[in-house]
Protein backbone atom coordinates (compact mmCIF):
# COMPACT_ATOMS: atom_id res chain seq x y z
CA UNK A 1 0.00 0.00 0.00
CA UNK A 2 1.32 3.45 -1.10
CA UNK A 3 2.34 5.67 1.86
CA UNK A 4 -0.36 8.05 2.18
CA UNK A 5 1.25 11.96 2.09
CA UNK A 6 2.02 13.96 4.51
CA UNK A 7 -0.33 16.84 4.48
CA UNK A 8 -0.22 17.72 8.67
CA UNK A 9 -1.01 16.83 12.15
CA UNK A 10 -3.96 16.68 14.42
CA UNK A 11 -3.36 20.75 14.82
CA UNK A 12 -1.57 22.18 11.96
CA UNK A 13 -2.36 21.23 8.35
CA UNK A 14 -0.56 22.18 5.01
CA UNK A 15 -2.52 24.64 2.66
CA UNK A 16 -1.56 22.75 -0.16
CA UNK A 17 -2.15 19.09 1.16
CA UNK A 18 1.33 17.57 0.54
CA UNK A 19 5.02 18.13 1.56
CA UNK A 20 6.48 18.40 -1.88
CA UNK A 21 5.99 21.66 -3.50
CA UNK A 22 7.44 22.66 0.12
CA UNK A 23 10.35 20.77 -0.59
CA UNK A 24 10.70 22.25 -4.38
CA UNK A 25 10.54 25.29 -2.89
CA UNK A 26 13.74 25.21 -0.55
CA UNK A 27 15.49 23.54 -3.47
CA UNK A 28 15.27 26.18 -5.62
CA UNK A 29 15.98 28.03 -3.14
CA UNK A 30 19.52 26.18 -2.18
CA UNK A 31 19.99 26.79 -5.49
CA UNK A 32 19.76 30.44 -5.98
CA UNK A 33 21.54 30.62 -2.88
CA UNK A 34 24.28 28.89 -4.90
CA UNK A 35 24.13 30.78 -8.26
CA UNK A 36 23.17 33.88 -7.55
CA UNK A 37 23.67 34.87 -3.50
CA UNK A 38 23.33 38.65 -4.60
CA UNK A 39 19.79 38.13 -5.45
CA UNK A 40 18.47 36.44 -2.82
CA UNK A 41 16.05 38.67 -0.52
CA UNK A 42 17.67 37.47 3.14
CA UNK A 43 15.53 39.30 5.14
CA UNK A 44 12.08 38.01 3.95
CA UNK A 45 14.06 34.56 4.26
CA UNK A 46 15.15 35.05 8.02
CA UNK A 47 12.84 33.01 9.59
CA UNK A 48 14.25 30.16 7.21
CA UNK A 49 17.77 29.66 8.55
CA UNK A 50 20.88 28.65 7.54
CA UNK A 51 18.96 26.59 4.01
CA UNK A 52 22.64 26.50 1.93
CA UNK A 53 23.73 23.93 4.41
CA UNK A 54 20.46 22.31 5.69
CA UNK A 55 18.94 19.15 5.27
CA UNK A 56 15.48 18.60 3.93
CA UNK A 57 13.80 16.50 5.95
CA UNK A 58 15.98 17.60 8.91
CA UNK A 59 14.85 21.10 8.26
CA UNK A 60 11.36 20.38 7.49
CA UNK A 61 10.87 19.10 11.29
CA UNK A 62 11.90 22.02 12.84
CA UNK A 63 10.32 24.90 10.50
CA UNK A 64 6.96 23.53 8.40
CA UNK A 65 4.48 24.47 11.58
CA UNK A 66 5.64 27.96 11.88
CA UNK A 67 6.65 28.64 8.12
CA UNK A 68 3.99 26.75 5.99
CA UNK A 69 0.88 25.51 8.54
CA UNK A 70 -2.43 27.04 9.02
CA UNK A 71 -4.68 25.38 11.88
CA UNK A 72 -6.46 22.74 11.20
CA UNK A 73 -10.10 22.92 10.42
CA UNK A 74 -10.61 20.54 13.42
CA UNK A 75 -7.93 19.80 15.78
CA UNK A 76 -7.27 18.15 19.44
CA UNK A 77 -6.70 20.42 22.43
CA UNK A 78 -3.32 19.24 24.23
CA UNK A 79 -2.00 22.07 25.89
CA UNK A 80 -2.72 24.80 27.69
CA UNK A 81 -1.63 26.98 25.69
CA UNK A 82 -3.60 25.72 22.44
CA UNK A 83 -6.53 25.84 24.82
CA UNK A 84 -6.05 29.73 25.51
CA UNK A 85 -5.22 30.44 22.06
CA UNK A 86 -9.01 28.87 20.60
CA UNK A 87 -10.36 31.12 23.64
CA UNK A 88 -9.37 33.78 22.66
CA UNK A 89 -9.57 33.26 18.38
CA UNK A 90 -13.06 34.72 17.64
CA UNK A 91 -12.83 32.02 14.56
CA UNK A 92 -12.30 28.99 16.64
CA UNK A 93 -15.03 27.13 18.78
CA UNK A 94 -14.03 24.44 21.95
CA UNK A 95 -16.54 21.91 21.52
CA UNK A 96 -17.20 19.37 24.84
CA UNK A 97 -18.37 15.73 23.98
CA UNK A 98 -20.20 13.79 26.55
CA UNK A 99 -19.52 9.94 25.82
CA UNK A 100 -23.64 8.91 26.42
CA UNK A 101 -25.71 9.08 22.90
CA UNK A 102 -25.18 7.84 20.06
CA UNK A 103 -22.00 8.96 17.47
CA UNK A 104 -25.21 10.35 14.73
CA UNK A 105 -26.45 12.10 17.62
CA UNK A 106 -23.27 13.79 18.87
CA UNK A 107 -22.61 14.68 14.76
CA UNK A 108 -26.24 16.00 14.35
CA UNK A 109 -25.78 18.12 18.11
CA UNK A 110 -21.75 19.56 16.64
CA UNK A 111 -23.66 20.70 13.56
CA UNK A 112 -26.33 22.62 15.40
CA UNK A 113 -23.63 24.10 17.83
CA UNK A 114 -21.63 25.33 15.05
CA UNK A 115 -24.19 26.81 12.92
CA UNK A 116 -24.93 28.46 15.87
CA UNK A 117 -22.03 29.88 16.54
CA UNK A 118 -20.81 30.83 13.05
CA UNK A 119 -23.58 30.43 10.96
CA UNK A 120 -24.86 27.92 8.30
CA UNK A 121 -21.89 29.27 5.88
CA UNK A 122 -19.80 29.35 8.68
CA UNK A 123 -16.36 31.87 8.69
CA UNK A 124 -15.62 34.22 6.43
CA UNK A 125 -11.95 34.72 7.20
CA UNK A 126 -9.03 32.52 6.20
CA UNK A 127 -6.16 31.53 7.84
CA UNK A 128 -3.03 32.42 6.02
CA UNK A 129 0.28 30.87 6.34
CA UNK A 130 3.95 33.14 6.65
CA UNK A 131 4.50 31.76 3.70
CA UNK A 132 2.38 30.74 1.09
CA UNK A 133 3.16 29.63 -2.62
CA UNK A 134 1.69 31.85 -4.95
CA UNK A 135 0.49 30.93 -8.37
CA UNK A 136 -2.50 32.27 -11.30
CA UNK A 137 -2.72 28.66 -12.19
CA UNK A 138 -2.30 25.30 -10.35
CA UNK A 139 1.17 24.07 -10.95
CA UNK A 140 2.66 21.30 -12.20
CA UNK A 141 5.05 20.31 -9.51
CA UNK A 142 6.93 17.77 -11.65
CA UNK A 143 7.71 19.99 -14.54
CA UNK A 144 9.95 22.61 -11.54
CA UNK A 145 11.67 19.73 -10.47
CA UNK A 146 12.31 18.86 -14.43
CA UNK A 147 13.26 22.44 -14.61
CA UNK A 148 15.51 22.67 -11.05
CA UNK A 149 17.76 19.46 -12.32
CA UNK A 150 18.33 21.04 -15.66
CA UNK A 151 19.62 24.07 -14.22
CA UNK A 152 21.70 22.69 -12.00
CA UNK A 153 23.30 20.32 -14.86
CA UNK A 154 24.14 23.32 -17.19
CA UNK A 155 25.41 24.81 -13.79
CA UNK A 156 27.80 22.00 -13.94
CA UNK A 157 28.35 21.42 -17.29
CA UNK A 158 28.16 25.06 -18.65
CA UNK A 159 26.36 24.08 -22.07
CA UNK A 160 23.15 22.86 -22.77
CA UNK A 161 24.06 20.25 -25.55
CA UNK A 162 25.99 18.57 -22.34
CA UNK A 163 23.83 19.16 -19.70
CA UNK A 164 20.66 17.64 -22.06
CA UNK A 165 23.31 14.38 -22.29
CA UNK A 166 23.65 13.95 -18.77
CA UNK A 167 19.91 14.62 -17.94
CA UNK A 168 19.07 11.33 -20.11
CA UNK A 169 21.55 9.47 -18.67
CA UNK A 170 20.88 10.27 -15.19
CA UNK A 171 16.86 9.28 -16.24
CA UNK A 172 17.66 6.14 -17.89
CA UNK A 173 19.88 5.36 -14.56
CA UNK A 174 17.84 6.22 -11.40
CA UNK A 175 15.34 4.29 -13.55
CA UNK A 176 17.52 1.04 -14.33
CA UNK A 177 17.89 0.86 -10.56
CA UNK A 178 14.06 1.06 -9.67
CA UNK A 179 11.71 -2.36 -9.87
CA UNK A 180 9.73 -1.86 -13.55
CA UNK A 181 6.44 -0.90 -11.07
CA UNK A 182 7.99 1.59 -8.90
CA UNK A 183 6.19 4.57 -8.67
CA UNK A 184 9.51 6.85 -8.30
CA UNK A 185 10.58 6.89 -11.93
CA UNK A 186 11.37 9.55 -13.43
CA UNK A 187 10.60 11.07 -17.27
CA UNK A 188 12.82 13.01 -19.65
CA UNK A 189 10.87 16.21 -20.68
CA UNK A 190 9.47 16.13 -24.26
CA UNK A 191 12.14 19.59 -24.94
CA UNK A 192 14.60 17.71 -23.70
CA UNK A 193 14.14 14.42 -25.43
CA UNK A 194 13.61 15.84 -28.58
CA UNK A 195 16.76 17.79 -28.48
CA UNK A 196 18.97 14.70 -27.39
CA UNK A 197 17.68 12.65 -30.72
CA UNK A 198 18.68 15.84 -32.58
CA UNK A 199 22.13 15.66 -31.19
CA UNK A 200 22.12 12.00 -31.80
CA UNK A 201 21.11 12.38 -35.67
CA UNK A 202 23.80 15.19 -35.70
CA UNK A 203 26.88 13.06 -34.26
CA UNK A 204 25.46 10.13 -36.38
CA UNK A 205 26.02 12.48 -39.65
CA UNK A 206 29.54 13.72 -38.16
CA UNK A 207 30.52 10.15 -38.34
CA UNK A 208 29.90 9.79 -41.78
CA UNK A 209 31.01 13.54 -42.93
CA UNK A 210 33.19 15.80 -41.87
CA UNK A 211 31.22 18.57 -43.33
CA UNK A 212 27.70 17.38 -41.47
CA UNK A 213 24.91 20.35 -40.97
CA UNK A 214 22.57 21.39 -38.48
CA UNK A 215 19.32 20.98 -39.71
CA UNK A 216 16.37 22.86 -39.43
CA UNK A 217 14.74 20.84 -36.68
CA UNK A 218 18.06 20.51 -34.56
CA UNK A 219 18.06 24.29 -34.38
CA UNK A 220 14.02 24.32 -33.35
CA UNK A 221 14.67 21.94 -30.17
CA UNK A 222 17.57 23.58 -29.42
CA UNK A 223 15.62 26.84 -28.96
CA UNK A 224 13.02 24.90 -27.40
CA UNK A 225 15.52 23.87 -24.71
CA UNK A 226 16.93 27.63 -24.17
CA UNK A 227 13.41 28.54 -23.84
CA UNK A 228 13.04 25.21 -21.13
CA UNK A 229 15.83 26.58 -19.28
CA UNK A 230 14.93 30.35 -19.71
CA UNK A 231 11.89 29.11 -17.76
CA UNK A 232 13.72 27.55 -14.98
CA UNK A 233 15.97 30.89 -14.54
CA UNK A 234 12.76 32.76 -14.07
CA UNK A 235 11.46 30.73 -11.25
CA UNK A 236 14.58 30.71 -10.04
CA UNK A 237 14.61 34.54 -9.66
CA UNK A 238 11.11 35.09 -8.36
CA UNK A 239 12.55 32.51 -5.49
CA UNK A 240 15.17 34.78 -4.72
CA UNK A 241 12.85 37.51 -4.65
CA UNK A 242 10.39 35.43 -2.10
CA UNK A 243 8.13 34.40 -4.87
CA UNK A 244 7.42 30.50 -5.31
CA UNK A 245 6.75 29.76 -8.14
CA UNK A 246 5.03 32.93 -10.04
CA UNK A 247 5.22 32.43 -13.45
CA UNK A 248 7.61 32.08 -15.70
Amino acid sequence: MARKAFSGDLVRQLPKGRMEPYRLWFEYLKQALKVMPQKVDRDFYAQWGEVETADFDEWWQDSWRKLFAVPSSISVISTEQDFRGCVEDPDCVIIRVFRNGTTTQKLSDIKGLLEKRFGKSGSRSQAVPSFSITAKRSVHYPALRHKLRFMQLVEEHVTIEVATRRYVEWAETWNAKLAPKSRRRTTVPGTLARFAKELDAYEADLQKRSRAKKTEAFFNAQKDVQRFLKSGQKILSNVASGIFPGSS
